[in-house]
């Protein structure tokens, strides 16, 4: 499997969004895009870092980071990989590339949150080092019943 990183271009960003719909449901996010939300998806893009995979020049998934409303060393991110492509270490190495870029530029830490809803996310985020330090217990209501919000932080530097 030879994997390509890209930067998000005009070219790839309407895959990345497809990518996005296909996998943000919420299950994963408590605010997934609607069919019409892609102008509010390329506003949000347009203030982080996207790291765009592809196979055969086909984009397979995503990761975007944004640096934290809190502090100038902290970054967040969100990744998608197309369901056809999940299980298969994409997650894992774009998730690497974020800490090799974000290392270069003076970030301490990295921020994520996943819904308790989400067990599979929870378990690769735990085994890629992420440690949970906040329960928001009833965060959302999401098809008829409360779900947890979990934080999770990994320091790199």
């Amino acid at each position: 499997m030879k994997l390509r990183f890209q930067k998000l271009t005009a070219q790839n960003i309407r895959a990345v969004w497809q990518i996005s719909r296909e996998v943000m449901t919420l299950t994963e996010d408590p605010y997934p895009y609607s069919s019409t939300d892609y102008d509010k998806f390329v506003e949000k893009v347009s203030h982080g870092t996207a790291i765009v995979a592809s196979l055969k020049n086909m984009v397979v998934g995503a990761l975007i980071y944004y640096p934290s409303y809190n502090s100038k060393d902290v970054i967040e991110f969100e990744v998608f990989i197309s369901k056809k492509y999940q299980r298969l270490g994409i997650g894992q190495k774009l998730i690497t590339q974020m800490i090799n870029d974000a290392s270069t530029h003076n970030i301490k830490r990295i921020n994520l949150d996943v819904l308790s809803t989400n067990p599979v996310a929870i378990k690769f985020y735990e085994n890629l080092g992420f440690t949970r330090f906040v329960t928001e217990k009833n965060r959302f209501f999401i098809n008829n019943r409360y779900v947890n919000n979990y934080k999770y932080f990994k320091i790199i530097n």
